[in-house]
């Protein structure tokens, strides 16, 4: 047997402390890369990928959520950029203001959303990279009813 001149658990304690000391001392002197976002280019506009867009030229009717045909300028835009871009996914987000009964408009900005993707699809988007959300009246831009409120925006995400 091997004879020590202290306790075997004080030594084992040392070396773990030293062990300790030495990760903390490894990981202060690691450098941090931040991590800048690319901008992209969607229409004349500039995207930062990662950040919410606002849609500002879609359209729905008061209380529905069929898309209306002024709409689909800015849509394309978004589609063009998509095809560009395969390895790019999107996901939409419909709000609403506080206006009427909250569960109706969760509904209503889901669905919303969902349209803006079936626009996005019936020209040959693949649906995988669309997701859709319903935020209803959760996330509004204002405190009081508001146009602002009632909106669709989107969030790229590079693969």
């Amino acid at each position: 047997p091997i004879e020590y001149s202290e306790p075997v658990e004080e030594v084992v304690e040392e070396i773990i402390e030293k062990e300790e000391v030495a990760l903390v001392e490894i990981e202060a002197k690691k450098e941090v890369t931040p991590i800048i976002k690319p901008v992209v280019k969607i229409g004349d506009d500039e995207v930062k990928v990662g950040s919410t867009i606002i849609l500002k030229n879609v359209f729905f009717d008061l209380g529905k959520s069929t898309v209306k045909p002024n709409s689909h300028a800015e849509l394309d835009k978004l589609y063009g950029y998509l095809t560009d871009n395969p390895s790019t996914a999107v996901t939409i987000n419909g709000h609403t203001d506080k206006l009427g009964d909250p569960k109706k408009n969760l509904i209503l900005s889901q669905q919303r959303a969902d349209a803006i993707m079936a626009y996005l699809t019936n020209k040959g988007l693949d649906k995988k990279r669309i997701s859709t959300v319903g935020k209803g009246d959760t996330e509004t831009i204002c405190p009081t009813p508001c146009k602002e409120n009632r909106r669709v925006d989107f969030v790229l995400d590079e693969k």
